[in-house]
């Protein structure tokens, strides 16, 4: 097609392509008083990509590290049919 594009826009076009679990590298860029080059950003997006994953590879599982499978059962009084205690303590 033979476009050409401005520099300028490139970067921001492909800032607003990421997903947005990218939010905070997008605005740490964007702050910058010049932005990168597309070729030096598309080096910084790979990089970026590459350390999160690396963390994520080598930190423990913490959301799943309290969470049971089991369902905790829920007492019925069988006095007034209400949840949450037993008949004795009706």
């Amino acid at each position: 097609m033979d476009v050409k594009m401005h520099p300028g826009l490139l970067s921001i076009l492909m800032l607003y392509s990421l997903a947005t679990n990218f939010d905070s590298f997008r605005t740490t860029i964007e702050t910058r008083d010049v932005l990168p080059s597309p070729g030096n950003l598309k080096i910084k997006i790979v990089e970026e990509y590459e350390a999160r994953r690396q963390t994520e590879a080598s930190e423990p599982q913490t959301s799943e590290a309290f969470y049971t499978k089991t369902k905790k059962k829920v007492k019925f009084c069988k006095n007034c049919n209400k949840k949450g205690h037993s008949t004795e303590a009706c």
